[in-house]
């Protein structure tokens, strides 16, 4: 944890020397594979500019979910679990001329997926685990600017749409998938 504290402290203090950087809130809802109802997902990004209109950024977010019920030997199980990915992403955003105060951006990355979870077997807490899973997303968000474009501090609101695809794993014989749709409100900041 303390590198990867670290890690988005470099990245945000290379962004603020640099005058690239972006930094924000994403509020999203998702839905996984293996669960039947929308959950929130919250997750904080940073990002620098490597040119003109590409940027590579690090993402952290967190959901709590439980899965579906399934087999596993000769009862039902269910799990309650803590999922976070950490992903590393990288865009590309392009403004329209006559449209400045409006932006459209394409990405894709990798990620590790951190989770933490509870087996729960006929209602009855069985096991506590953790597992780290490797995924990879695309997505693709447009925003709006509520200053010029050409300010030091360019604040913005915008809607994005991920999908992440996530390794399956198998607990108890059966099977869980944590790919996922999310879509969702960004707020943040240019500067």
């Amino acid at each position: 944890m303390r590198k990867l504290v670290f890690g988005v402290l470099t990245l945000l203090g290379f962004a603020l020397a640099q005058d690239v950087g972006e930094l924000g809130l994403k509020i999203q809802s998702a839905k996984f594979q293996d669960v039947s109802d929308r959950k929130a997902y919250a997750s904080l990004f940073a990002y620098v500019r490597t040119s003109p209109v590409s940027k590579v950024g690090l993402e952290i977010g967190n959901a709590n979910m439980e899965s579906e019920i399934f087999v596993c030997g000769f009862s039902f199980c269910n799990l309650d679990i803590d999922y976070t990915p950490i992903e590393i992403n990288f865009k590309l955003d392009a403004r329209g001329r006559g449209y400045e105060n409006f932006a459209v951006g394409l990405g894709a990355g990798v990620s590790f997926n951190i989770l933490q979870y509870e087996v729960y077997r006929n209602g009855v807490r069985v096991a506590e685990k953790n597992k780290n899973l490797i995924g990879w997303q695309i997505f693709g968000n447009g925003r709006y600017f509520f200053t010029p474009a050409r300010s030091n501090f360019n604040a913005f609101m915008g809607v994005e749409l991920k999908y992440q695809w996530v390794d399956s794993f198998t607990e108890s014989s059966g099977k869980v998938e944590l790919s996922n749709t999310r879509i969702g409100l960004e707020l943040g900041v240019l500067f």
